[in-house]
């Protein structure tokens, strides 16, 4: 089966043609900076680097000590409450390789443990899993559970084209991304999927254009 990503997806733009150029110096900083990490991510999760390095640009401008009003953190800009269930859900479905364990184990010790006793979320006999904030913001554990969460949504809004295409929906990837894993989308098309963003939150649906509008970041990146 063949995985198609079809970028730009609209003709509609936030970036301007000077500000792509401008931002791929940014992610190509990001990238000097945090290379390491994210290559370390996009391997153990199948994610593409560039993804992630445009998911970084948006999310954090590639400040591993960003934080936004509702509690996310780190250059993924995650919630606590997102990394453990982005962690029990991969963990519930095998999804979770024993590389991506120990790196999780380094930074979340015991809680891990309790994470994945968990038999579902808010489950109270699993022990402790609540998680801090400076437990996940460290550029290492914030990329690969990001990376994690990134290829959730992409397994899950990959729709199939023909017996041997199936498509990547970004912008069903970004809209879940910035809401919220659980939001569920209503509309079926790109337009009707934008046009839902832009009603849910000026936020959500200039999201959708700054990763794959026109000079979007994967329109320059890939």
């Amino acid at each position: 089966m063949t995985l198609i990503s079809r970028v730009p997806m609209t003709a509609e733009m936030y970036y301007t043609a000077s500000q792509a150029v401008g931002n791929l110096d940014m992610v190509r900083s990001i990238r000097n900076q945090y290379g390491t990490f994210i290559q370390q991510a996009s391997e153990l999760t199948n994610v593409p680097s560039a993804v992630i390095e445009a998911f970084c640009f948006i999310e954090s401008a590639g400040n591993p000590n960003a934080k936004s009003s509702a509690g996310a953190v780190g250059l993924m800009q995650l919630t606590p409450d997102t990394c453990v269930t982005a962690i029990h859900l991969d963990n519930k479905e095998n999804r979770v390789s024993d590389e991506q364990l120990d790196l999780l184990a380094s930074y979340l010790g015991n809680k891990l443990v309790n994470i994945r006793k968990l038999r579902y979320l808010g489950d109270d006999k699993a022990g402790n899993t609540k998680l801090v904030a400076s437990e996940v913001m460290s550029p290492e554990v914030n990329l690969l559970i990001g990376a994690m969460l990134l290829g959730r949504l992409i397994d899950e809004s990959t729709q199939i084209l023909t017996l041997t295409d199936q498509l990547i929906r970004w912008d069903k990837v970004v809209f879940r991304y910035n809401a919220g894993y659980f939001y569920k989308i209503k509309a079926k098309t790109f337009a009707g999927v934008l046009a839902e963003a832009k009603a849910k939150a000026t936020e959500t649906g200039n999201y959708i254009l700054k990763l794959v509008g026109k000079n979007g970041l994967l329109d320059t990146l890939t």
